[in-house]
């Protein structure tokens, strides 16, 4: 694989894969892809176009079924290592049904993600710029997050959010509530808190 997209030399990971594929090195698809790797398992529609230019390669993974860990998600895309010790490590497993257009480096993401902490609704574009802060933008819904264990502050429980975020810098630069009222709740020393619109 590192003959061909030699940006994934680094990745010293076996994977173990049954799929019927149609097309050429350069441009394929697998309607049918069923892959496993540590503690990880996926299943979906997959496609390739632009190999082996890594950086602007087309992906499209769709109907997908992802079973995995934070850990094991740093692994294979070393883009994210930027968060590795930040607090989405807190998350443990991770169930994610959804779909990823786009490249390594610039990707959009719509999926339902189930996680020990709670669950969670995306549409999320995140971009890794050559010699640039990564960023990423674009609606997030929660529902019973626990935020406590999240961000690792005692006193604070559960998060219901419907919005938008975007991050930059490696932080969160802007985290508002969107435009139709739904808002966000918060339950901070047991009790409930919401903004006054």
């Amino acid at each position: 694989i590192a003959f061909f997209a030699p940006e994934l030399k680094d990745i010293h990971k076996k994977l173990t894969a049954s799929f019927s594929a149609t097309g050429t090195v350069e441009n394929f698809e697998t309607p049918n892809i069923v892959a496993n790797s540590d503690h990880s398992s996926v299943t979906g529609y997959f496609s390739m176009k632009g190999i082996p230019d890594m950086r602007n390669t087309q992906i499209n993974f769709s109907n997908v079924h992802l079973k995995t860990t934070f850990q094991d998600i740093t692994h294979w895309i070393p883009s994210i290592q930027f968060i590795k010790d930040g607090p989405l490590k807190n998350v443990g497993d991770l169930s994610l049904k959804g779909d990823f257009k786009g490249t390594l480096y610039d990707f959009v993401s719509q999926a339902h993600i189930q996680t020990n902490l709670g669950n969670a609704t995306t549409e999320i574009r995140l971009q890794f710029p050559k010699n640039q802060e990564p960023t990423y933008s674009g609606s997030l819904e929660t529902h019973s997050l626990n935020a406590g264990a999240l961000f690792e502050v005692p006193n604070l429980s559960t998060l219901n959010f419907k919005g938008k975020i975007s991050v930059s810098s490696y932080w969160l630069s802007i985290f508002r509530s969107d435009n139709n009222g739904s808002g966000f709740s918060v339950l901070l020393y047991s009790s409930q808190y919401a903004p006054l619109y």
